[in-house]
């Protein structure tokens, strides 16, 4: 979606590309003479990528909103290629050539593609671009990770964050990427920064699998499943901002998912589809709300004494505040040292702020932030260990507890160090903390 416009195909026998201006009776074909079969994945001003297959290969393509203006990208000797982002003057995607699909970046017909792939991964794929940024995924080491480029193979930035089997990113918007990650072979939606330890988890409570498909603004769409139905949703920034978009479908439309977001500054509109149960064929759907301008506060929790991979999750909770008034709050699932939050909020909102986080074994802190109505980045917020009873200071108690549970396995706090047993390093971190108290 880009706008008030959105991309897609129909099916009237044979899918064919082609972009709506937010009524059915927009449509507008981008299917060129001689294929049997096109695609639109992305949306940019006024251009449209996707695919169109002629002669039995798909050709990576790019139109500027007429189908007979189409321009071929297919890579020679390539076995096929589709492009899924687009910026005005560039388009991504992915070719295979040589038995590897090699992430590529394309310039219209004005200059020569670029191979993004990096060295030694057999396969990659750009998704999703935003001014000089691209974002995808690549294979290393047998594993899927999301990453983002900066125009170079040798740019590729590896964001899979600690403990995820799989992950892949679908949309970027220069500062913040979306996507998925595998935990357990659970697929968490889920926030980058730019680095894999600024992952925040979108995951909603009680879902059994989500992804986040695209990003715009602060604000981010996707799916969960909940209650065994796939249920489009939005968030912003954080699993507790939810929304499910679903209660807006009416029957007898089945599952739904958002694949798009974008804004014309007073509207916002997000793009999905909806299951059709009579004819089992997916159809396009728009969403349209007012946009609330959003701004990110980012940054990267530091839990200190603790070892490289958690046992156990543990919850630090955040608030931001301004005097007594709480703009925005949640809470924060850690499973390393070093985990990314973002905390959206209207870019209304500005001026000196406090922002807190705390939780059990350790101590809250604080952090002053000055909020400027555009996007603010903290860095990295350390937080003392050692405060197992969280009355706010290390002390005895503290030491009593961890000497109590002495060989617990399970989910305690008095495992301060997250090894996944109560033991004598505990302790250690306990006494060499004692006497530190709250900010």
């Amino acid at each position: 979606a880009s706008g008030t416009s959105q991309v897609g195909e129909s099916n009237n026998g044979v899918q064919r590309a082609g972009f709506w201006n937010g009524t059915a009776l927009s449509w507008v074909s981008l299917h060129p003479s001689g294929a049997s079969w096109s695609r639109a994945f992305a949306i940019s001003g006024t251009s449209q990528v996707g695919f169109a297959r002629i002669s039995t290969v798909r050709r990576a393509s790019v139109w500027p909103s007429v189908a007979a203006l189409r321009v071929d990208l297919h890579p020679a000797g390539a076995a096929w290629s589709e492009a899924y982002a687009a910026t005005d003057t560039q388009q991504g995607g992915a070719a295979r050539l040589s038995n590897v699909t090699r992430a590529y970046l394309w310039n219209g017909a004005v200059g020569p593609a670029v191979d993004l792939n990096p060295p030694g991964s057999p396969e990659s794929t750009v998704r999703a671009m935003n001014g000089s940024q691209q974002a995808g995924y690549f294979f290393t080491s047998g594993n899927q990770h999301a990453c983002i480029w900066s125009g170079t193979a040798s740019s590729v930035v590896d964001l899979n964050p600690t403990g995820s089997q799989q992950s892949e990113a679908y949309a970027t918007t220069g500062s913040q990427q979306a996507g998925f990650a595998s935990f357990g072979g659970v697929y968490h939606a889920g926030l980058w920064s730019g680095t894999a330890a600024s992952w925040v988890d979108l995951h909603p409570p009680g879902s059994t699998q989500s992804r986040a498909l695209a990003a715009h603004g602060g604000y981010q769409v996707g799916y969960a499943w909940i209650g065994g139905i796939k249920r489009a949703c939005i968030w912003s920034g954080s699993a507790a901002s939810y929304e499910d978009l679903h209660s807006f479908v009416p029957a007898p439309f089945a599952d739904s998912e958002a694949t798009g977001i974008s804004t014309d500054g007073t509207s916002l509109y997000i793009s999905g589809t909806v299951g059709n149960p009579i004819t089992s064929q997916p159809v396009a759907v728009l969403w349209v709300g007012n946009a609330t301008p959003l701004a990110s506060v980012t940054g990267e929790i530091f839990l200190q004494d603790t070892v490289g991979a958690f046992a156990f999750t543990r919850l630090i909770s955040y608030s931001l505040k301004q005097g007594t008034t709480t703009i925005a709050s949640g809470t924060v699932a850690a499973s390393s040292p070093t985990t990314g939050f973002s905390i959206s909020i209207p870019t209304t909102t500005m001026g000196s702020a406090v922002l807190e986080l705390d939780g059990s074994p350790f101590l809250r802190k604080t952090t002053s932030v000055t909020l400027t109505g555009s996007n603010v980045a903290v860095g990295a917020v350390a937080c003392l260990n050692g405060d197992v009873d969280n009355s706010g200071e290390v002390d005895a108690v503290d030491i009593d507890e961890v000497i109590a549970h002495f060989g617990d396995t399970s989910n305690n706090p008095s495992d301060v160090d997250v090894s996944g047993e109560v033991d004598a390093v505990d302790i250690d971190i306990v006494i060499g903390n004692f006497g530190a108290t709250d900010d």
